[in-house]
């Protein structure tokens, strides 16, 4: 009895704090994400002009520097 009484007056307050951590916790958890997100398109930006560049390099060496443009 003692402890359905103490259950049914925190259970409440507990699923409250709950809610409240769950919500404080997705908005950084969020940023992060799309912070990672920002991050890796840049990289591969990045990282594909640079393939490009290797590559054009690679058929001026191989075929003269004309071939590149063409």
């Amino acid at each position: 009895m003692e402890q359905d009484r103490g259950r049914s007056l925190y259970e409440p307050k507990f699923a409250e704090y709950q809610n409240g951590v769950g919500v404080a916790t997705k908005a950084p958890r969020d940023a992060m994400d799309d912070a990672f997100k920002m991050f890796q398109t840049d990289y591969d930006l990045w990282r594909n002009q640079q393939r490009d560049v290797f590559d054009k390099l690679k058929w001026q060496s191989e075929f003269g520097l004309d071939a590149a443009s063409r």
